[in-house]
């Protein structure tokens, strides 16, 4: 019986057509396909191996759409998804994100590739991209799960923001302190905010001079402006890896103005980088008293971060 030899043929050379398949997954080209196609046949009463069966699943159908999730409107794409999760896992996050963006050019894109591609963002280093990508599945009308990191991220920019809005505006009311208050929270979530500097370095200047102030009021405005501008000195110093020289001028501007977050903040990140953890601990949890809700956002160690974290955990439990 002729069918009988031609089955025979197919268990005999289905592993090494398997093997073929295997390396060129999503080769097209009708020879291609008709082998897979029929070596699949052959394969079924041998219960070939599940992974390689799900891998070329979608050949079997003849307009690439994978039978399994053909009732969900699902196109070949989701192995491109699947693609992009393995190249983030290796690091290849070019790779990742060039996958992923195919995947979301598509119509029907599911949710789970605007997450992914997301994720791919993030660990690029590119933040707002990542935010994008999931203003991008909102707008496409998906039901997306935004990724902890990113939601994190996107409540910073959100509070950001607002905290910038509110200090100009107490700035045209007149009052400086909440403005400079305002702005300093503002610092926290964009630390390399040369415009939020300036705006307070200008408040503090107003408020020194103000006509109405008193003798020992005009003094207190002036030492924390000199507060605030120890603090600058100690930042950029920071930001060239001068950490022991940090550390003086940021622990001076905390002393001047214990209410300065950002020195609580900054004096934290250098000892923290010197290896003087009881020093780093004691500014971090200042900080976390003058503003609960503090997240150290830019270029801090990851040994600062730790002890953020070690000390900012019961709080949040």
């Amino acid at each position: 019986d002729y069918s009988l030899w031609a089955v025979g043929a197919g268990l005999a050379v289905g592993p090494f057509v398997m093997d073929y398949a295997h390396l060129r997954p999503r080769d097209t080209r009708p020879e291609h396909v008709a082998t897979v196609q029929v070596v699949f046949g052959a394969a079924q009463l041998v219960d070939a191996p599940s992974p390689i069966r799900r891998r070329h699943r979608w050949l079997l159908s003849a307009d690439g759409v994978d039978p399994a999730t053909a009732s969900a409107g699902r196109s070949v794409e989701p192995s491109l998804t699947d693609e992009g999760s393995v190249a983030i896992a290796e690091g290849r996050f070019g790779d990742a994100i060039d996958s992923l963006e195919r995947v979301v050019a598509s119509d029907g894109a599911p949710a789970e590739a605007y997450q992914t591609l997301a994720v791919a963002y993030w660990r690029s280093g590119d933040q707002d991209a990542a935010s994008r990508t999931i203003d991008r599945a909102v707008a496409a009308r998906l039901q997306v799960r935004v990724p902890t990191m990113v939601a994190d991220y996107r409540a910073i920019v959100a509070a950001v923001s607002g905290l910038m809005r509110a200090g100009l505006q107490a700035s045209l009311l007149g009052d400086p302190e909440a403005a400079i208050g305002h702005w300093s929270g503002a610092l926290l979530g964009e630390p390399d905010s040369r415009l939020t500097r300036e705006q307070i370095q200008d408040a503090y200047s107003a408020a020194a001079q103000r006509p109405d102030l008193d003798a020992t009021s005009m003094a207190r405005w002036r030492s924390r402006k000199e507060a605030w501008n120890l603090l600058t000195e100690g930042y950029a110093l920071y930001g060239e890896g001068e950490y022991a020289r940090a550390v003086k001028a940021c622990a001076a501007s905390a002393a001047l103005d214990p209410s300065l977050v950002e020195a609580q903040k900054w004096l934290g990140c250098a000892a923290a980088a010197l290896g003087n953890r009881a020093t780093a601990n004691v500014a971090f949890a200042r900080l976390l008293h003058l503003l609960p809700n503090a997240a150290l956002v830019g270029s801090v160690s990851p040994e600062a971060l730790l002890l953020f974290e070690q000390l900012r955990a019961p709080q949040d439990e």
